[in-house]
């Protein structure tokens, strides 16, 4: 197919149902019952590509993965970069990455860098560490709060409590335990 125009589209009757647009690098699938409603894969700069769904009454045009075996997210970033990025209306939510030989699992309070939050971090030999990052005070504290039984199973050694000068500051309706230094 050439065409002089830009675009190929192809109907059913007057019904647009699929429109490449070589102007725009992109591919539209229209809904057979009504064309404001549409998929889209748009290529830019670089060969960035974007998946819309687009509903234009209201907001149920979900993007359903439906794979008959995996399905595989693999971004082949350098160690610097973000790896695979969720992102809720345009804002940063999580990021997983792969960075000095480590795997990490960063979810973002209210989004973007620079704000709380969550990491789990996967090192060597299955190392893991778990830590949150309050960037204006020091409340990122953790609760686990089991539907259960909060159970702590070691193979080697039990379990171990940082020494630290001083107790914690108290805090209403709990106790502590902790090691102190000396």
């Amino acid at each position: 197919l050439n065409t002089d125009t830009g675009s190929v589209l192809i109907k059913d009757d007057t019904a647009n149902h699929f429109l490449f647009d070589c102007d725009e690098t992109r591919l539209t699938i229209y809904d057979d019952a009504n064309e404001s409603d549409y998929f889209r894969i748009n290529v830019d700069t670089n060969g960035e590509t974007t998946l819309f769904t687009i509903d234009a009454d209201a907001a149920s045009a979900h993007l359903t993965l439906n794979a008959d075996g995996n399905i595989k997210l693999d971004a082949e970033c350098d160690s610097t970069s973000s790896g695979i990025i969720f992102t809720n209306a345009g804002t940063d939510f999580g990021i997983i990455n792969v960075h000095h030989s480590a795997t990490y699992l960063t979810l973002l309070e209210n989004g973007g860098a620079g704000n709380d939050q969550l990491a789990i971090i996967v090192g060597e030999h299955g190392a893991t560490n778990i830590g949150t990052t309050d960037f204006g005070g020091s409340a990122g504290h953790i609760t686990l709060a089991p539907n259960g039984i909060l159970k702590l199973q070691a193979s080697d050694g039990g379990v171990s409590i940082k020494e630290t000068a001083d107790a914690g500051t108290d805090t209403a309706a709990y106790g502590q335990v902790w090691v102190h230094d000396t």
